[in-house]
């Protein structure tokens, strides 16, 4: 081995990953060599069958599909070597990868390393590997279909395998060893104890306050003046006023869910750490920034739902001005306005219903979404 050979790329993991970039690497002209510690294929061939890989019919096991893919990327002139990689200076010119089998020196490195799964060092876990024995749901899963399967871990990965699992197996068994589980909840996607009550009251609350306009506008007056009160009327639905008022409803509904989802001192913690980080220099910036992007998304919605409230009473301005024309310039004329009157109303009336149920439905989305917005940014 030339000591002195400088690659034009090395390729430090011999796994599909690696393999892939090699071939591309190869059949663009690079000089390339892959840097392999055990065998090509990585974990891809420890395992006995693979039937989610495209163009083999009946499957294929991974170690012949590790030999496949080592000998497509060699025939377009790639190199292999079997050596393990013990220290790298990717700040060097050439980059240096030292190995047990030497210094390999490249322009470019692509660190196709792989993973290795954590075994639970129990008995006859080795010796059942492919047998029974998996780590990756993804993979292996439909091996398992009908049958009842364990699996061993609390975290995100072991929930998202557990759910996986569930469509094709006939029992699913999680066992971990805390009181409750450390896998992530998502609020909007997962975790439907939050999102269905948020929803639901969201959409009620909304509807409630835009259906005012469903009452007489004399009504309210005409029921005060039997209690000798006056100038007493219902706020109109497309004041400004009362749609920033339901906007800090929600936005007090946002604060509430957040401390609910991730507890009064981690929603507290998250204002002063997020997103900039943890040191206490930055904290006044990211209280800062959170309480902005909390005002925005008050603002955001109330100016929404206004112009979606304004948009209404012109819907219901031209239904007006549509019945006052049938009414003036009808067939039978004064014989056809009672009638007329009330298929106006009628009309109005339902209209009326549809957008208070838009409002509340464009109201609940949004909210939902912002709240999914700062969940998963922080």
């Amino acid at each position: 081995m030339n000591n002195n050979h400088v690659y034009d790329m090395l390729v430090v993991g011999g796994g599909p990953g690696g393999y892939t970039a090699a071939l591309y690497a190869a059949r663009a002209g690079l000089d390339t060599i892959v840097l392999e510690k055990l065998s090509a294929g990585g974990q891809m061939a420890l395992t006995e069958q693979i039937d989610n890989y495209p163009g083999f019919e009946n499957g294929i096991d991974g170690f012949s599909l590790a030999e496949n893919m080592q000998k497509q990327a060699e025939r377009f002139g790639a190199r292999s070597e079997y050596a393990e990689v013990l220290r790298m200076d990717l700040t060097a010119v050439p980059k240096l990868v030292e190995t047990s089998e030497g210094i390999f020196r490249g322009k470019t490195v692509v660190l196709a390393t792989g993973a290795d799964p954590r075994t639970l060092g129990v008995a006859g876990e080795t010796e059942l590997l492919g047998r029974g024995v998996a780590y990756c749901a993804a993979c292996d899963g439909m091996f398992y279909k009908g049958k009842t399967v364990v699996v061993v871990g609390g975290g995100n990965s072991a929930a998202a395998d557990a759910l996986l699992l569930s469509r094709v197996a006939k029992k699913v068994i999680l066992v971990h060893r805390r009181d409750t589980l450390r896998a992530t909840k998502s609020i909007v996607h997962g975790d439907r104890t939050y999102i269905a009550p948020l929803a639901l009251t969201v959409f009620c609350w909304v509807t409630l306050m835009n259906s005012i306009d469903l009452i007489p506008v004399d009504l309210f007056p005409m029921i005060a003046g039997w209690f000798g009160l006056h100038y007493l009327r219902p706020l109109p639905t497309a004041d400004l006023n009362g749609t920033l008022g339901i906007s800090f409803g929600v936005l007090l509904l946002m604060f509430y869910y957040g401390i609910k989802v991730k507890g009064a001192t981690g929603f507290v913690v998250e204002l002063f750490t997020a997103p900039f980080g943890k040191n206490p220099l930055l904290w006044p910036f990211n209280l800062l920034l959170n309480l902005i992007e909390y005002l925005a998304k008050f603002v955001s919605l109330g100016m929404r739902l206004f112009g979606n409230m304004y948009a209404g009473e012109l819907l219901f301005f031209l239904l007006a001005l549509l019945g006052g024309f049938a009414l003036e310039f009808g067939p039978i004329g004064a014989a056809s306005a009672g009638l007329g009157q009330i298929a106006a109303g009628l009309v109005w009336w339902l209209f009326h219903v549809l957008i208070v149920l838009l409002q509340a439905f464009i109201m609940m989305m949004l909210t939902l979404v912002y709240i999914g917005q700062a969940h998963s940014s922080h």
